[in-house]
Protein backbone atom coordinates (compact mmCIF):
# COMPACT_ATOMS: atom_id res chain seq x y z
CA UNK A 1 0.00 0.00 0.00
CA UNK A 2 2.61 1.90 0.85
CA UNK A 3 4.08 2.05 -2.75
CA UNK A 4 0.63 3.16 -4.52
CA UNK A 5 0.06 5.82 -2.05
CA UNK A 6 3.85 7.05 -2.90
CA UNK A 7 2.84 7.11 -6.82
CA UNK A 8 -0.49 8.62 -6.37
CA UNK A 9 1.60 11.88 -4.44
CA UNK A 10 4.12 11.86 -7.12
CA UNK A 11 1.58 12.17 -9.38
CA UNK A 12 0.21 14.88 -7.38
CA UNK A 13 3.05 16.63 -6.53
CA UNK A 14 4.25 16.56 -10.78
CA UNK A 15 0.72 18.09 -11.79
CA UNK A 16 0.52 20.49 -8.88
CA UNK A 17 4.15 21.60 -10.22
CA UNK A 18 3.35 21.77 -13.61
CA UNK A 19 0.66 24.12 -13.35
CA UNK A 20 2.24 26.30 -11.19
CA UNK A 21 5.95 26.31 -13.48
CA UNK A 22 3.15 27.32 -16.15
CA UNK A 23 2.02 30.21 -13.95
CA UNK A 24 4.92 31.74 -13.14
CA UNK A 25 6.15 31.07 -17.50
CA UNK A 26 3.13 33.23 -18.21
CA UNK A 27 3.30 36.33 -14.91
CA UNK A 28 0.01 35.25 -13.81
CA UNK A 29 1.90 33.64 -10.30
CA UNK A 30 4.68 34.82 -8.00
CA UNK A 31 5.33 32.18 -5.49
CA UNK A 32 6.50 33.18 -2.09
CA UNK A 33 8.21 30.40 -0.94
CA UNK A 34 9.91 27.48 -2.47
CA UNK A 35 7.72 25.75 -5.24
CA UNK A 36 8.10 22.27 -3.35
CA UNK A 37 7.03 23.92 -0.01
CA UNK A 38 3.60 25.33 -1.61
CA UNK A 39 3.28 22.15 -3.40
CA UNK A 40 3.59 19.83 -0.17
CA UNK A 41 1.52 22.51 1.61
CA UNK A 42 -1.72 22.23 -1.34
CA UNK A 43 -1.40 18.58 -1.06
CA UNK A 44 -1.29 18.53 3.06
CA UNK A 45 -3.97 20.39 3.35
CA UNK A 46 -5.96 18.37 0.99
CA UNK A 47 -4.94 15.31 2.57
CA UNK A 48 -6.12 17.28 6.06
CA UNK A 49 -10.14 17.74 4.37
CA UNK A 50 -9.97 14.17 3.01
CA UNK A 51 -9.27 12.94 6.61
CA UNK A 52 -11.77 15.11 8.19
CA UNK A 53 -14.46 14.09 5.56
CA UNK A 54 -13.47 10.22 6.20
CA UNK A 55 -13.92 11.15 10.10
CA UNK A 56 -17.53 12.39 9.63
CA UNK A 57 -17.02 16.38 10.15
CA UNK A 58 -20.34 17.91 9.78
CA UNK A 59 -20.70 20.52 8.21
CA UNK A 60 -18.10 20.52 5.53
CA UNK A 61 -19.23 21.52 2.59
CA UNK A 62 -17.30 20.99 -1.25
CA UNK A 63 -17.81 24.90 -1.56
CA UNK A 64 -15.97 25.55 1.80
CA UNK A 65 -13.04 23.08 1.04
CA UNK A 66 -12.52 25.06 -2.80
CA UNK A 67 -13.00 28.37 -1.04
CA UNK A 68 -10.34 27.50 1.31
CA UNK A 69 -8.13 25.72 -0.71
CA UNK A 70 -7.85 28.30 -3.52
CA UNK A 71 -7.64 30.95 -0.82
CA UNK A 72 -4.45 28.97 0.27
CA UNK A 73 -3.07 28.65 -3.38
CA UNK A 74 -3.66 32.49 -3.34
CA UNK A 75 -2.04 33.79 -0.82
CA UNK A 76 1.27 30.98 -1.52
CA UNK A 77 1.45 31.80 -5.70
CA UNK A 78 0.46 35.51 -5.23
CA UNK A 79 -1.83 35.12 -8.37
CA UNK A 80 -2.18 37.83 -10.83
CA UNK A 81 -5.09 37.81 -12.48
CA UNK A 82 -4.94 40.55 -15.11
CA UNK A 83 -1.63 38.35 -16.71
CA UNK A 84 -3.56 36.79 -18.85
CA UNK A 85 -5.33 40.21 -20.28
CA UNK A 86 -1.50 41.26 -20.72
CA UNK A 87 -0.30 38.63 -22.57
CA UNK A 88 0.56 39.77 -26.20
Amino acid sequence: LQQSVAEVFARWRAHFRSLIDLGIAEGSLTPQADTSLIVDTLIAQIDGFDLAIAAGREGLTPDQISVTLEATAAALLRVDSTAEARRP
